[in-house]
């Protein structure tokens, strides 16, 4: 069985030191405008905030796939088990200490160990290797592309845990929040025979990663066309295909230490960006929706409108906009977040202890957004069924993505010269955007500077608003949709694809053509590749379900037996089928033990305290009904033996 670990990062020790290249100290080094400024040195740079931002972790190594498979400027290249970490720092940082512990994965055999790792203790029985990765000659980019796929196992099987433990919660009833992956499909992806890069520095044995030609990467700053042209010529993927592919950003992340951003492309609460479904493209097509936990809407309860706050520039007072901020060939840096028009929280849920799930966002509903005075009296007037004016405000969705991305579903253009958009109403009726020359070096600082350009609203939604807001400016506002980029399969705008793979029901088929276009990507100038047979799909396990929480009274008095030294979750169903009463058991790996239960209750952990977490909950294999094991839903579970 295949196992993902979220690896730390430690500084202190030198033997991932060895292994690690930071020669500018992006890692280490603050570069906020103020080192001291509270929210830098704490919240961004913090040593819990800087450990996640640099982990080895799903992530990572999803994004590691993807930038393992660009091509040189000579035209070479693909995936080769290199990154270029000097001339193409700026998009590849933050990869560094990931490739680093890849590469002891690769060269050592005795990594990760025991003494490494408290949490390999859990896997006791797991085979070892008679010598390193590298010794018995598997490529280097085979492992990195092996890597992806069991980080993409890994992000379905958290999808799975979360939904079944609390689907409404997390979709509001307006997607899907589940589906597995095809499993032929996916387990017939990884192929091996790749060919690693002629690294930079032949001689030193541990940093053989380091790519010594300069990489061609896609400008995220670049329109829809800019992206569609970069992904044909570079990976031969269609439109359609490369819009796919961008649904990964569904469990994407912005890293603030090195993207200078913040928020994820899906955050309307933690666990929501953990979600391997098609939000993302809920949030390109800006669907109307309900937010959060609570799943507030409208004030009569329906999903509320969203649109886009276009920014030239986040964070000021924390790092230096780009300087120049545009130029030729340089688009500038535009920021698109999704709002959401709706009404305050006015009902907090409570869990189990009576505390409110989620209190710090209705706190500063009532606080902030709206409040307390206006908070109280639209709470009053949604109980009573009214509207009054006002009660229904645009507020932050917590959500980010990239003029690369919004491109795919809304037409705008770069001015090839200046770098400065141009084709929507709030571009060309932006002040500074008109009067501002990025090549005018006495312009280029106050260009930096811009923050908010404006807000874009849906084209089908402009007759509605400008109906309750009476004002006409509301139409400078809009962007048309992306109908120049046509679907390669279908013919139809680019747009209408967005649409689809954001529908309600359409899951299974972006799955399938993520997958496609993955694979696709994945075996990028490479050629004669060999299929290899495995079982390392574990979340298609209709029987088990791993890392599921049970908490103390969760499963108090249903216990009906327990069998000590068991060797996998396959025999303790063995057991429990021959056990009276038995429905359902858990399967500990650490210490090997099967308990056998009459029922059993998944808890969500939304709401409790970290340190409690850590505490009382476990890591176990969970048997869902035994009537769902059977020996053909069985065939899937072979990850599991």
């Amino acid at each position: 069985m295949s196992i993902f670990i979220d690896w730390e990062y430690e500084p202190s020790k030198k033997e991932y030191q060895d292994f690690l290249y930071d020669p500018n100290g992006n890692t280490t080094i603050i570069d906020c405008i103020d080192p001291e400024n509270s929210k830098c040195k704490i919240e961004w740079w913090g040593p819990k905030r800087r450990s996640l931002d640099i982990a080895f972790n799903e992530r990572k190594m999803l994004r590691l796939a993807f930038h393992d498979c660009f091509l040189y400027q000579t035209g070479s290249g693909g995936c080769d088990g290199c990154l270029n970490l000097d001339e193409n720092l700026d998009d590849n940082d933050g990869l560094q200490f990931s490739v680093a512990v890849l590469e002891k994965l690769y060269t050592d055999v005795d990594f990760p160990s025991s003494t490494d790792l408290k949490d390999l203790a859990e896997f006791p029985n797991e085979p070892k290797l008679e010598a390193s990765p590298q010794k018995l000659g598997i490529s280097r980019a085979d492992l990195w592309a092996f890597a992806g796929l069991v980080a993409l196992d890994e992000v379905q099987q958290r999808t799975k845990k979360l939904c079944l433990m609390d689907e409404h919660g997390y979709t509001c009833e307006q997607n899907q929040c589940y589906s597995p992956f095809e499993q032929a499909q996916f387990e017939s992806m990884f192929e091996t025979g790749r060919s690693d890069c002629v690294p930079k520095d032949a001689n030193n044995p541990k940093q053989g990663y380091l790519a010594s030609q300069k990489e061609v990467h896609p400008n995220q700053h670049g329109n829809g066309q800019d992206t569609v042209a970069y992904f044909k010529s570079n990976f031969g993927l269609g439109p359609r295909e490369s819009l796919a592919l961008m649904g990964v950003h569904t469990v994407g992340k912005f890293n603030p230490m090195t993207a200078h951003n913040d928020y994820a492309w899906v955050r309307d609460r933690e666990e929501r960006m953990e979600l391997f479904n098609n939000e993302y493209y809920q949030m390109m097509s800006l669907k109307p929706s309900k937010i959060k936990s609570y799943c507030t809407g409208t004030m009569n309860d329906k999903p509320a409108k969203a649109e886009f706050q276009v920014s030239a520039h986040v964070f000021r007072a924390l790092w230096p906009g780009q300087i120049p901020y545009a130029g030729q060939g340089n688009p500038g840096f535009l920021s698109w977040r999704v709002e959401y028009i709706r009404g305050p929280t006015c009902d907090a849920k409570l869990n189990d202890d009576g505390i409110p799930d989620d209190e710090d966002f209705q706190l500063k509903d009532k606080e902030e957004f709206w409040h307390k005075e206006d908070w109280e009296t639209c709470c009053k007037a949604k109980a009573n069924g009214e509207n009054p004016e006002g009660c229904e405000r645009s507020t932050n969705g917590r959500a980010r993505l990239t003029s690369s991305e919004v491109g795919y579903y809304l037409d705008f253009k770069f001015d090839s010269t200046t770098g400065l958009p141009y084709g929507c109403g709030i571009f060309d009726d932006f002040e500074p955007f008109q009067r501002l020359d990025p090549n005018r070096e006495e312009d280029q600082e106050e260009l930096s500077k811009i923050g908010q350009v404006g807000n874009v609203v849906r084209p089908e939604d402009f007759k509605t608003l400008k109906k309750l807001s009476g004002v006409d400016g509301v139409a400078r506002s809009m962007c048309k949709k992306q109908k120049k980029i046509k679907d390669e399969k279908n013919g139809k705008p680019i747009w209408k694809t967005v649409e689809m793979f954001a529908e309600n029901g359409k899951l299974e088929v972006w799955h399938e053509e993520f997958l496609k276009a993955y694979h696709k990507m994945s075996i990028n100038n490479n050629a004669n590749l060999v299929k290899t047979e495995g079982f390392f799909m574990a979340h298609g396990c209709k029987c088990f379900q791993n890392q599921v929480d049970f908490w103390g009274e969760a499963k108090k008095n249903t216990k009906v037996g327990r069998t000590k030294k068991v060797d996998s979750p396959m025999e303790c169903l063995a057991k429990c089928e021959q056990e009276s009463g038995c429905n359902e058991f858990l399967f500990n790996p650490g210490n090997r033990k099967c308990e056998m239960y009459r029922e059993l209750k998944m808890e969500s952990n939304e709401g409790r305290d970290s340190a409690m977490m850590k505490n009382s909950a476990s890591r176990f294999m969970v048997h869902g009904k035994m009537d769902q094991c059977t020996e053909e839903t069985l065939k899937d579970c072979k990850a599991f033996q």
